[in-house]
Formats: structure tokens, C-alpha cells, sequence
């Protein structure tokens, strides 16, 4: 459980990271492509240290398409940062726990009970009251994208967490390195794509796009967060590859999306002084109680 606890903290860090570079104003996809390149580096030293080994050629595919979830993740996290904050952004990715339990039930015939589903269909009330209503003041920003990039964050993310789930239960432990390394490759070859488009991608008027000229240089703030944030959120994977390495992703998967949740909310009122409608607070309330029956 002490790998579950401390991945919740590292994913909660991470969140704090990218709102910070948010709300700075720095060139967002530059910092996270810094991110990522740093965790493809740290990957590549960790392979070079152990060996590469005979490694499963599913480890390299479950490592793509968890790589290529962290990178497109990304970009929906930007845009629902702008209308939402973080506490409700990351509220929704955390309810993208609702994928891998009905894959459970579609693909492995597992039977829910009732308890689950009650879960499930509180989560799925609380979609509409968190998006719907989101930020105080931000009505302004409902635009035709809005509901599209929802749905795609939830399914993208829950494919992340089947990723990681289907790892642990097809491939050797000792293939973490190559999973790590599979992972990064294919998020910093999607972030390479996302920051040549970034300028339809980010706020119009925004200082920090050029990103780098003669004069100026390179912007060193979000190169030096993007660093961080690339040495966390390798942290946060293999902690949670760990974690369902000794417990069942039914317990793992509930308790780090409430987990991160709940403290990603706090941290967000705390820090930045988010405030929520009312609609707000209870689809946040409904969504917590749901996690919590899910994992029952």
C-alpha cells in the first residue's frame, strides 16, 4: 500500500506542476515535452544501467499506448484547465476509472455488484454536473470542443490504466525499464507533433509561444519544470505498476482516482483559490461516494 500512497502523491505534485506552468503563462506544450523527453532520458539511463535484456515484445505495446495516452492526455488537461481549474480536471481524469471496470464486465464477463454499479452510475451523474457547471465566472468559455474532449479524456485515460493493468498481469516485472522507455518514446513523438500545432492549441495572445530566438534564448522556467515534472511523472508510473504488482487494480484503481482526487481539489481551493458553483461541489461529492462504492 506504501506504493499506492506515495503514487497518489507524485500524481498530485504533477497536477500542481502543470497548473503552476498554466496559470504562468509559459509555453504549456513546451514544458510538457521537456517532461516527457526528461522521463525517455531517465528510462534510457536506467536500461543502460540493468541491461536491456530479452524484453516481451507486449511491453513494448502496452508502453505505447500508455505513452501515447500521457501525451494526448496532455492536451486535453490544457484546455479543460482554462474552463475548469484543476481540482475539477483532474476530478475528471480520475473518473476515467469507469473504462477499465465496464472492459471488465464487456471483454472478461466479470459480474458487478451492486455496489459497483451504484458506483458507476453516480460517476456517470456526476459527469455533466462537474462539466457542465465547472469554474465560477467561466460560463463564458463553453465552446462546441468542450463535451468532445471529455468523453476522449475519460476513454484515453481509462485505455492508459488497462495499459498498465494488463502489464502487470501479461509481462515480467523486471520489464518496468522497457515499459518506462516504451512509454516515453511514444509520448515525446506525440508532444514533438502537439508543440509544432501549438499555436491552434493555446491561448491566442500568449507571450511565450516563439518558445526560443537569439536574443532572448531558451525560456529556462518551463524547461526547468518540465524537468521536474518528466522526473515525477516516471515516479508516479512505476509506482503505480508496483502497487498493482501487490494489490488488485479493483482496490488500486478506486483508491488512487479518489485519492488523487480528493486531494487535488484541496490543493486547488488552498492554492489558487478555486471556487465551484454549487452544482460543482455536489457532482464532486456524487463522484467521490461513487469511487468509493466502486472499490467496494
Amino acid at each position: 500500500m506504501g506504493f499506492l500512497v506515495a503514487h497518489i502523491l507524485l500524481v498530485v505534485t504533477f497536477a500542481m506542476i502543470l497548473r503552476l506552468s498554466q496559470t504562468r503563462g509559459h509555453d504549456f506544450f513546451l514544458m510538457t515535452g521537456t517532461n516527457y523527453a526528461t522521463g525517455l532520458a531517465i528510462g534510457i539511463i536506467w536500461m543502460a544501467v540493468v541491461g536491456f535484456g530479452n524484453a516481451e515484445p507486449v511491453t513494448v505495446i502496452l508502453g505505447l499506448v500508455q505513452g501515447a495516452r500521457f501525451a494526448l492526455a496532455v492536451v486535453a488537461i490544457y484546455l479543460l484547465l482554462v474552463r475548469t481549474g484543476v481540482g475539477i480536471t483532474f476530478m475528471l481524469l480520475r473518473m476515467s476509472v469507469v473504462v477499465p471496470t465496464i472492459a471488465s464486465i464487456v471483454w472478461f464477463g466479470e459480474r458487478p455488484d451492486v455496489p459497483t454499479m451504484v458506483g458507476m452510475v453516480l460517476l456517470l451523474i456526476a459527469v455533466p454536473l462537474l462539466v457542465g457547471i465547472g469554474r465560477s465566472g467561466n460560463d463564458r468559455l463553453s465552446v462546441w470542443w468542450y463535451w468532445p474532449v471529455v468523453i476522449g479524456t475519460l476513454a484515453v485515460t481509462g485505455a492508459g490504466l488497462i495499459a498498465a493493468k494488463a502489464f502487470v498481469e501479461v509481462a515480467p516485472i523486471h520489464d518496468i525499464p522497457v515499459y518506462v522507455v516504451s512509454t516515453f518514446t511514444a509520448a515525446t513523438g506525440v508532444a514533438v507533433i502537439t508543440f509544432a500545432v501549438r499555436r491552434r492549441i493555446q491561448i491566442a495572445g500568449n507571450p511565450h509561444l516563439d518558445g526560443y530566438s537569439p536574443t532572448r534564448g531558451l525560456p529556462m522556467e518551463p524547461l526547468s519544470l518540465g524537468v521536474l515534472a518528466g522526473g515525477v511523472n516516471i515516479g508516479q508510473l512505476v509506482l503505480i505498476l508496483l502497487a498493482l504488482s501487490h494489490v488488485p487494480g479493483t482496490i488500486v484503481f478506486p483508491i488512487q482516482s479518489a485519492g488523487s482526487a480528493l486531494l487535488t481539489i484541496g490543493a486547488g481551493y488552498l492554492i489558487w483559490h478555486e471556487r465551484y458553483r454549487m452544482g460543482a461541489i455536489v457532482g464532486a461529492g456524487l463522484a467521490l461516494v461513487g469511487l468509493v462504492l466502486v472499490s467496494v
